[in-house]
């Protein structure tokens, strides 16, 4: 039989030869399993379909301690068994313990049947290795509408992995039922640059003097294409997605921006009230990168105040009080928000060395029905020669009775509501 040159075939027919060339070399050491150039080639050209990524935890440690080869072999092996389960599907090994998964079903309860399924393997997996078990983390997302794209997939899975991680072990997330479609990175980053997310900012004010004494940076979305989308949705998404850090390093920054400005055309020194999510407390940069913006803006940071809700986020984290002490000793001072709303306020009195509490709206309200209650509360406060501030006041009588009561600070639609920083500007020259 004669034999051809390769160069002389046909275009479609170098392509042929040359895809099954990459399919035969890109097979990983594991079988079954497309290194992850192959697998990614492959799924550039879907249309639809479910992107899953799996987390491994315990074999780090079982490849520590037996060798990488028994590592492997349980991996080999969960590999083996997912296969089984489907055997159409297409799956790479991006480290060491996360895998990721293509399938081409699209209905949900699909989906979720296959990732218990998958969580159903890893918790029977057994190692020789005594109180070592073999866990999952899984993270999803699905397209059905021929919009499937990689890079977005990667994104909002990595994302829910981060949320799904923290829900404990075998848990898993599916992004599309976790958040709105267009409450994402992509729309959010894109709003920002479009000045469609901005900074609002609501003035505290004396309470004795009735003088503006600072304000509160919040955030506001206005979408062209959506409408207003609330701030706990926008907060909430960022805070799950794991894309809070970023998100609050902007707004730190623009508010220390706006403020010093307004500050130095005015010559006042209005204090700048920022809120910090206890998911941002927990990153281990954070302090430094607080103090690298300040240091890069330019702001007197005796005039910035971190306020932190009242959550059981706070006591999960694992050196809170000291985390609270290093802000307070760089001259930054701290806030406890929404005072009274959680169910066991009296320890952040007690335990919690900060600069100012912000007694809740939901107290306020009831003002009316137990004033008594309310002076109490503020005399306690004081006793601990922390300042108290009245959020949500909203009527006038509100306003009088915490006057007379020693409130120090008010804050409210009865005084001012958030408004932008132009308007804040003229208000301020007028003060």
């Amino acid at each position: 039989m004669e034999h051809r040159n390769y160069e002389s075939w046909d275009i479609k027919s170098r392509c042929i030869i040359q895809k099954l060339r990459l399919a035969i070399s890109e097979k990983d050491k594991l079988k079954g399993v497309y290194i992850k150039r192959y697998f990614f080639h492959c799924l550039n050209r879907k249309k639809n379909g479910t992107f899953i990524k799996i987390k491994l935890m315990g074999i780090s440690f079982v490849n520590l301690n037996l060798g990488v080869k028994y590592g492997n072999e349980i991996i080999t092996n969960i590999l083996k068994q997912i296969k089984e389960i489907k055997p159409e599907s297409i799956i790479t090994k991006i480290s060491g313990t996360n895998l990721c998964i293509y399938i081409e079903e699209t209905k949900v309860e699909h989906v979720k049947d296959f990732i218990e399924k998958i969580l159903g393997i890893t918790r029977n997996v057994s190692t020789s290795v005594s109180n070592v078990k073999i866990s999952a983390n899984i993270a999803s997302i699905t397209y059905k509408d021929d919009d499937f794209d990689v890079r977005d997939a990667v994104n909002k899975v990595d994302l829910s992995m981060f949320n799904a991680i923290r829900k404990g072990s075998n848990k898993y997330e599916i992004y599309n039922e976790m958040y709105e479609s267009h409450i994402n990175i992509r729309n959010i980053e894109k709003s920002i640059e479009n000045n469609e997310i901005t900074l609002y900012y609501q003035p505290k004010v004396d309470a004795k003097s009735g003088n503006i004494e600072g304000v509160e940076a919040l955030i506001r979305w206005f979408s062209k294409d959506y409408g207003y989308i609330t701030p706990d949705k926008l907060i909430g998404f960022a805070e799950h997605s794991g894309y809070i850090y970023k998100l609050g390093k902007w707004i730190l920054k623009k508010a220390c921006i706006d403020i010093k400005e307004l500050n130095k055309n005015l010559n006042k020194k209005l204090s700048l009230s920022v809120n910090i999510s206890p998911y941002q407390l927990e990153h281990e940069e954070f302090l430094d990168e607080i103090k690298d913006i300040i240091e890069e803006v330019g702001f007197e940071q005796e005039l910035l105040q971190l306020e932190i809700t009242e959550s059981k986020n706070i006591e999960s984290i694992k050196d809170i009080q000291l985390i609270l002490k290093e802000i307070r000793n760089t001259g930054i001072r701290v806030s406890i928000d929404d005072f009274g709303k959680g169910y066991n306020s009296i320890d952040y009195i007690k335990n919690y060395d900060v600069d100012e509490i912000k007694i809740d709206k939901s107290i306020v309200k009831y003002i009316g029905n137990n004033p008594l209650f309310i002076e109490s509360l503020i005399n306690m406060v004081h006793t601990t020669n922390t300042t108290v501030v009245a959020e949500g006041v909203e009527e006038k009588f509100e306003y009088e009775e915490l006057q007379k009561m020693g409130c120090n600070l008010i804050q409210g639609y009865y005084c001012y509501r958030p408004m932008e920083l132009k308007k804040l500007l003229e208000l301020a020259k007028e003060a």
